[in-house]
């Protein structure tokens, strides 16, 4: 019984490795700028000082214009009332109000973290089944070492990274404007006449005259994915057409292998489902009106119950970064697919997946056929 090489990943990976990384390796176009150099939020959380002065992903600088309008707003308001000009009124209508205020920001907040959760979780669920998938290709095909098996586990390696970087791509299509199907080479979409960019004329495309109404870029963006999962599960089902495994696979272990495409297209449809479901607009613009007009109203009563002006100007500063900084906190989480501090890197993240797969054609057919 021919058992799995266990060669170890010596110069010969890291040569490969560091190709990848280069983009020397990489299937797909100028895949080398696919990562969009976001510098990761980190922090020590023992350190208090390091945690309350770090700017990287920090909500200082946007609220910190807002604390300083509200701060100056309320010291004017004291100078016009010790100078004869009372502004102010009492604070029982702004105690009512604090309570609406708090359930809409801390609400929206709370929602806004747990699809920020889930949609990690959902990512996280394409990088296992695309590692699982290759895993299970070579472990149930190891006893296979004809050319034909070869060139079938490295097809099945292509495909399954050229639905991952597909997957990125069409999540990240909204902040980086790169369309999936312009991450192929041409050499991978011809005949792929699925990938069609807005404003082409159907009549030069067969598939544009099955839609059934206009298809926009975001459209054809979301759909790619879908394409190449099913070129994958072609690609795997290929051994069934002809004698590509000397050992043909049981029906249950190829079984195996498509669920795991089933998994990915699963984690899929939930990345799609959360992204293409935004936040409740008027809920958005329900809590930021009363958000902005407490925030900035709140001098006026304070003024009137606080006597000394460093008091008010205080309060009203934290209060303001408090309120606000929450909403920021929304904000930057409802798409953690963008360049921001806070958001994932994705492709960098599938950067490690493509070297797992590297690694799984290494050790199972040798660093020639990883290389190719």
């Amino acid at each position: 019984m021919v058992k799995p090489s266990k060669q170890r990943l010596g110069s010969n990976w890291n040569s490969i490795r560091d190709n990848l990384r280069s983009g020397k390796l990489s299937p797909f176009v100028e895949d080398v700028k696919g990562s969009k150099g976001i510098k990761e939020v980190s922090y020590e959380s023992e350190n208090h000082w390091s945690v309350l002065t770090q700017m990287n992903g920090s909500m200082w600088p946007h609220v910190l214009p807002y604390c300083l309008i509200a701060s100056l707003e309320a010291y004017l308001i004291h100078y016009a009332k010790e100078n004869g000009i009372n502004l102010t009124y009492p604070c029982g209508g702004h105690q009512f109000m604090s309570l609406l205020v708090s359930f809409l920001v801390v609400t929206r907040t709370t929602i806004t973290y747990n699809r920020f959760m889930t949609l990690r979780q959902q990512l996280g669920k394409c990088f296992q089944s695309c590692r699982e998938l290759m895993q299970l290709t070579a472990m149930l095909t190891f006893t296979n070492k004809s050319p034909e098996s070869l060139k079938w586990r490295r097809n099945v390696a292509l495909k399954t990274i050229e639905l991952l970087r597909v997957t990125i791509a069409a999540i990240q299509y909204e902040s980086s404007q790169e369309a999936a199907y312009d991450i192929l080479p041409e050499s991978i979409k011809k005949g792929e006449d699925i990938f069609v960019q807005e404003g082409v004329d159907s009549d030069s495309n067969k598939i544009m005259k099955w839609a059934h109404g206009k298809r926009t870029a975001t459209d054809e963006n979301w759909r790619a994915p879908i394409v190449c999962a099913y070129n994958l599960r072609a690609e795997i089902m290929k051994i069934r057409q002809s004698e590509i495994l000397e050992k043909q696979m049981h029906v249950n272990e190829e079984l195996k292998i498509l669920d795991q495409v089933s998994n990915f297209v699963t984690a899929f449809h939930g990345l799609k489902l959360i992204l293409t479901t935004p936040y409740p607009f008027p809920l958005v613009q329900m809590s930021r009106t009363l958000l902005f007009f407490w925030v900035f109203t709140l001098p006026f009563c304070l003024v009137g119950a606080i006597e000394q002006a460093i008091h008010v100007v205080f309060i009203v500063f934290l209060i303001t970064y408090g309120f606000l900084g929450l909403e920021y906190v929304s904000i930057e989480l409802a798409d953690p697919f963008g360049n921001d501090a806070n958001d994932f890197d994705s492709y960098a993240m599938a950067q490690f997946v493509f070297e797992d797969i590297y690694i799984i054609l290494y050790k199972i057919d040798g660093p020639q056929s990883a290389e190719s």
